[in-house]
């Protein structure tokens, strides 16, 4: 099962892959924080039943990028680059999650500090599965005569 600690840790390990210079902190260390920074948040939108077995779960995925010294060429380079790695899908926990809906703003005071954010859309299997998994079917087809 995803959880949104796994999402955060995938996107910081994206991040410093691409940035091992800058920092990446959360909600925990922001008040120490030096810049430059990422700072990386998972706000939870919603967990709803499909069915008795499937959950459907969704979040959005902010990213804010925090510079020494504000200048706008360099963090709009930052915000089309982390679109191109990000891609179509982000890898979490072996499975390929879609993402969606991937904008900028920007926040602060002074609306110089940008802030990406997409979205994430997946669905869990709440079934539990005691016992083997099924390796081998087999199936025998049986051809009944019509009568006339």
């Amino acid at each position: 099962m995803i959880t949104y600690a796994d999402i955060i840790k995938e996107v910081n390990l994206i991040l410093k892959k691409e940035y091992p210079n800058v920092k990446r902190y959360g909600n925990d260390t922001v008040d120490n924080a030096v810049p430059p920074y990422f700072f990386v948040e998972v706000v939870p939108y919603e967990v709803s039943r499909e069915s008795q077995n499937m959950l459907k779960k969704s979040c959005s995925v902010k990213i804010t990028f925090v510079q020494k010294v504000v200048k706008q060429v360099e963090a709009l380079e930052v915000i089309e680059r982390i679109f191109e790695i990000l891609g179509m899908t982000l890898r979490i926990e072996g499975r390929k999650i879609l993402v969606t809906e991937y904008t900028h703003e920007y926040i602060e005071d002074h609306g110089n500090i940008p802030q990406i954010s997409f979205k994430l859309d997946w669905y869990e299997s709440t079934e539990y599965h005691d016992g083997e998994l099924i390796t081998d079917i087999s199936l025998k087809v049986e051809r009944k005569e019509e009568e006339r």
